[in-house]
C-alpha cells in the first residue's frame, strides 16, 4: 500500500509539475510575443511620424512662403497671374494638409500598424491620373527652379484626355507628390523626369532623375 501511494503521489506531483511547467511556458512565451508585438508597433510608429513629417514639410514650406510674400510687400508687385498661380498653390497644398492630418488621425486608430486599409469614409472612385501627376509638378516647380533643376513631365499623349483609375485621389495625389518631391529632394543637379505611359493593360508612373543611382546590391 505505502508503494502504491508513493507511486501516485510521485505522478500526481509529475503531472502538477509538468502543468505547472506548460502554464509557465505558455505564459513567457506569451510575455515575448506581447514585447515583440509592442517592439513592431514602436517601430511602425516611428516610421509614420516620419513619413508624417516629411509630407507635411512640403506643405507648410509653400504656404509659409506664399504668406512671406504678402508680409514683405513683393506679392501686390507680382503680375496677375503670378499672383493667381501663387495663391492657387497654397489654396492646393492647405488641402493637402487636411488630407494628410485626416490620414494621421485614421492611422492613429489601426490596432495594427501592418494592415493598412483606407478608412471607411474615403471614396472610390475613377480617378484621373494624368491631373494628378500634371497638378504635382506644376506645384513643385518653384522647389525645381529654386534648386535650379529641370522638372521635366512627359504625359502618354499630347491631348489632356483624362487617364482613370480606381482609387482615392487623396491618397494617390500624396503617393505621386512624394515620389516627385523624394526626387527633387536629393537631386543636386541635372533633372526630373516624370514619365506616365500604358503598357499592356497597366498604367506606369515613372519618377527618373540625374543623381547617383542606389546601388544594385543594396
Amino acid at each position: 500500500r505505502r508503494v502504491e501511494t508513493l507511486r501516485i503521489v510521485t505522478t500526481v506531483t509529475f503531472l502538477l509539475t509538468l502543468i505547472f511547467g506548460i502554464a509557465l511556458i505558455k505564459s513567457i512565451l506569451r510575455d515575448i510575443r506581447n514585447e515583440q508585438h509592442i517592439a513592431e508597433l514602436n517601430k511602425a510608429r516611428s516610421d509614420f511620424l516620419y513619413v508624417a513629417s516629411h509630407q507635411l514639410r512640403t506643405p507648410v514650406s509653400l504656404i509659409t512662403g506664399t504668406l512671406s510674400e504678402f508680409m514683405e510687400g513683393d506679392f501686390d508687385a507680382s503680375p496677375p497671374e503670378e499672383r493667381k498661380r501663387m495663391l492657387a498653390a497654397a489654396f492646393h497644398k492647405a488641402k493637402k494638409l487636411t488630407n494628410i492630418v485626416n490620414g494621421i488621425l485614421a492611422a492613429s486608430h489601426m490596432d495594427n500598424f501592418g494592415d493598412f486599409s483606407l478608412p471607411s469614409n474615403v471614396a472610390i472612385t475613377a480617378v484621373d491620373v494624368r491631373a494628378l501627376t500634371k497638378d504635382g509638378c506644376e506645384t513643385l516647380k518653384d522647389k525645381a527652379d529654386d534648386k535650379k533643376l529641370t522638372l521635366d513631365y512627359r504625359s502618354i499623349t499630347a491631348s489632356d484626355k483624362p487617364v482613370l483609375v480606381k482609387g482615392s485621389d487623396q491618397y494617390l495625389e500624396q503617393a505621386i507628390s512624394n515620389l516627385i518631391d523624394n526626387a527633387l529632394n536629393y537631386t543636386e543637379h541635372g533633372f526630373v523626369r516624370v514619365e506616365l505611359r500604358k503598357v499592356n493593360n497597366k498604367l506606369i508612373l515613372q519618377v527618373i532623375d540625374s543623381r547617383i543611382d542606389i546601388p544594385h546590391e543594396d
